[in-house]
Formats: C-alpha cells, structure tokens, sequence
C-alpha cells in the first residue's frame, strides 16, 4: 500500500518514505513549508513576550497564525517550550524581588502554565520556588508553622514554629567563636540551645532580623545573643523570626513607602527595564535558571531600587555575591 503525505495526502516515492516520511509523515515539500511555519511562529512568540508579556490581541494573533499555517496548536506551543519556561522564570523572578507570592500571583502563573501546556516535570525546580515562595508568603501574614517538638521540655501553652540546626557565631572585641547547637522560636520565646553556652531571648528585645547567605543577623537591645547564625534555610528560618518579632510588638503591618521608611520594593517597571537589559540571563555567567534581581550596591548599604543598581543574577552568583560591593 501507498504511503500517502499526513498534510497534503501526496503519495510519497520509496525514497522519501525511507528518509523524511518515516520519521515526521509528511513529504519533504510539506516538511519544509512545516518547517518554516514553526520559525515564523517562534518569531512571533518571542516578540508577543517581550515587553510586559502576552496580553489578550496577542495570544488570540498567535493561535491565528497557527491556523493559518495549518499547525497543531499543541505542537506550535512544543516549538517554544524554551521560550515558555523563560515567561514562567520572569513571573517568578519578578515576585521574588519583594520575597512574596501573592494569591494573585500564583493564579496568574498557573494559568500561564495551563494556556503554554508546560508539564510539572519540566519545571520542577521552579515550581519548587514557588512553593517555598507562597510558604514564606503564608508565614509574613502570620500564619507561622507549627513545628512538633517533642524532643523539647517547653511549657503546655508553648508553640513551636522554628526548630532548626544551627551554628551561632559568637562574636567578641577580639575573636569570632562557632557555637553549634538548635535554634528554636515559640510563641514565647527564641533560644539558641547548645551544649556549650545557651542563649535565651525575649521578642521584644530583638530589633532586626535579616537573612543573608547561609544563616540570618539578629540585632538586639542587648549584646546578648546578638549577631550571625548560619542556618540550612535562611529565608524560612527569618521569616518566622521577623513575623513573632512584628507579633508581640504589634505590628504586622510593614512600612510603606508613604512613611518615608526606606524599602526593598523594586518598583514593576524597573523589573521589567533591568530584564529586558539583562536579557534574561544571569549578569555573571548567563544562566536562564533561578534568576533574581540583586542590588548592586546592597540595600543595607544604602543601595537604591534604580535601574542602574538593579542586575539579575542566578541563585548560585547571588550567593557567591552576597552583601558584597
């Protein structure tokens, strides 16, 4: 029996059913024409996610041009797949400058997910992102985990949200000595357990607490407990602080910019200008992957949420950067 063209129904020569036809079904005429569809369709992909991204005329313009050129919108969107995780990287990228991911967010970049037909399995470490992301999120609106303690001698009306290994930097005039130990946060009280020199520390003596890379900093009012605590997870481990310092002082309600307070904000059009500068790529080695936006000169040093201040960066630069210049 013939083998016949899948897209124009020409029968195809032994030839062609040997080489081209075997592995795409289409004769090489069609495979062409096929071939330069797909191109132009990328074209159009990439230039419709430029900018502030796809909007209504241009997603309904693209599955138009897939029409027209006779392709399956299933296998339009497989052609851009790269260019698909690249739009769900910015989405999350953006979200990360202001260490929240927001209910709206989230639904946003779901239904990105859904409309691109990108699998869970080709995104993991990003949806993983953003999982830790809305967890950190959960934790700033003062829904604190509840960590189970047993291992611990706390009083009855004692929560646990913080149970973690830890290693407490103890800092004197002259010399800097590791302390290995557990740091633990309650609804009472933090403390820093260690089989050398325990620390004991009221909430409404601790004035800041920042994460940094490899541990957090805590400022108290007293010398006591002050300083660098290295820590598996930074980020989760000074959200809890943060949110029980902001409880028992009363105040979970974060500085606007309306105060005066300055703020690591950076505002959506500055996002969008360093993006577009950077290329989406990471401003030391190139990456595409777990991109976020660093402060040249660290806010903590007074750096400014400016376009000329503001670079992407992968996850593994930002670290090795840290709160250097």
């Amino acid at each position: 029996m013939a083998s016949r063209c899948s897209r124009c129904g020409q029968e195809i020569g032994f030839l062609a059913a040997v080489t081209t036809f075997k592995q795409t079904g289409r004769c090489a005429a069609c495979q062409a024409e096929w071939n330069a569809a797909l191109q132009r369709f990328r074209q159009a992909f990439y230039a419709a996610i430029q900018g502030t991204g796809i909007r209504g005329d241009g997603w309904a313009n693209l599955q138009c041009l897939a029409q027209q050129a006779r392709l399956p919108w299933g296998d339009a969107l497989a052609a851009v797949r790269q260019e698909s995780i690249q739009l769900l990287e910015r989405q999350v990228a953006f979200a990360m400058a202001d260490g929240e991911f927001s209910d709206q967010e989230l639904t946003y970049f779901q239904g990105w997910q859904k409309a691109l037909a990108v699998p869970d399995a080709q995104i993991q470490p990003l949806l993983e992102r953003v999982r830790k992301l809305r967890q950190i999120t959960t934790i700033r609106q003062g829904r604190l985990p509840r960590i189970d303690a047993t291992a611990l001698h706390l009083e009855c009306d004692e929560i646990c949200h913080l149970y973690m290994a830890a290693t407490y930097h103890k800092a004197t005039s002259r010399t800097v000595t590791p302390l290995n130990g557990d740091i633990v946060a309650t609804n009472k009280k933090l403390r820093f357990l260690s089989a050398n020199a325990g620390v004991e520390m009221d909430w409404r003596r601790i004035v800041a607490v920042s994460a940094q890379p490899n541990g957090f900093r805590l400022q108290l009012e007293i010398q006591k407990g002050n300083g660098f605590y290295a820590v598996p997870d930074p980020t989760f481990a000074a959200a809890v602080i943060e949110t029980l310092v902001r409880m028992h002082k009363r105040n979970l309600i974060a500085p606007s910019d309306a105060s005066g307070t300055p703020t690591r904000h950076i505002p959506q059009d500055v996002k969008m200008a360093v993006w577009q500068r950077d290329q989406g790529r990471c401003a030391e080695c190139g990456s595409t992957s777990y991109l976020e936006f660093d402060h040249i000169i660290p806010f903590s040093k007074g750096g400014a949420n400016t376009t000329n201040n503001i670079q992407l960066l992968c996850r593994d630069c930002n670290l090795k950067k840290g709160n250097r210049l």
